[in-house]
């Protein structure tokens, strides 16, 4: 009979684990799977919709989490004092999984005060409910973007020269394109240039840049590249790696938004 019971209560404390993950899991995508705060142009009913739905969500779970977290306390006290080291321990790995719960709704809440409080500034930057929306470029315009911020970067330079000492010009920087898709707009390719200029100009990475930060495109590093980037106009990011004191080089690597075929 101790082994059937012995059975049983590993049984049973298996059961509970799995009952405890599942819910876990669940709470987590609920959680993460109903904080959606991005603004669509057009649908602030739906924006506000989906505010109240994300507050309902992570307060739902806080307090079933809370609730649940009391309670494995209560359990595990009271099996303590009663010598009771399953019911002890139970209790104990169900407050633990409940912690986890709301700690992950806590990070989930201060992340979504925040999507809402940048979206909020956005309105009043632009002084409208309605933040500009973001229009995927056809080939072309793409394409023409990307020929000519290649001739202001070129321009921007004295003297730019190729690895082989042949002065450069729009032409020579190739133009590359791959099958993409974007995240909430669906496109046909994004467009690629490499271009690996050489010049004895010592200022021609911040000439460069400045040339892009002029054409409406913000500002951003990565690493010790500087990199150039926009959510609204047809180039999506620009790199720049400059080593110009060790070979005199200057390396752009330019990269379009997803694009679609002209109508």
């Amino acid at each position: 009979m101790r082994i059937v019971a012995r059975i049983a209560a590993a049984l049973g404390y298996a059961i509970v684990v799995c009952v405890l993950l599942v819910w876990l899991f669940w709470t987590l995508l609920v959680v993460w799977g109903r904080t959606d705060t991005t603004y669509v142009a057009d649908e602030p009913e739906a924006w506000q919709r989906r505010l109240a739905g994300a507050g309902i969500a992570v307060g739902r779970v806080s307090l079933i989490a809370g609730v649940v977290l009391v309670a494995a306390v209560v359990l595990a006290v009271v099996a303590a004092r009663r010598d009771r080291e399953g019911w002890m321990s139970l209790g104990i790995v169900i407050g633990l999984f409940s912690l986890v719960v709301l700690l992950n709704a806590g990070l989930t809440w201060a992340s979504f005060v925040s999507r809402v409080n940048a979206a909020l500034a956005s309105f009043q930057e632009y002084g409208t409910s309605t933040p500009p929306r973001f229009e995927p470029p056809t080939r072309h315009d793409a394409r023409v973007e990307i020929d000519r911020m290649v001739r202001e970067s070129l321009d921007a330079v004295v003297d730019p020269w190729d690895a082989e000492g042949h002065r450069l010009a729009i032409g020579d920087v190739p133009v590359t394109s791959s099958p993409c898709h974007a995240d909430r707009y669906f496109g046909d390719v994004t467009q690629y240039a490499d271009l690996a200029l050489r010049t004895a100009d010592p200022n021609a990475a911040s000439d460069i840049l400045a040339a892009w930060d002029e054409a409406g495109y913000d500002d951003d590093r990565d690493g010790q590249d500087a990199v150039r980037y926009s959510d609204l106009l047809p180039i999506k990011r620009m790199t720049l790696h400059d080593t110009t004191a060790t070979d005199g080089f200057v390396r752009l690597h330019i990269e379009s938004q997803c694009s679609k075929d002209e109508d």
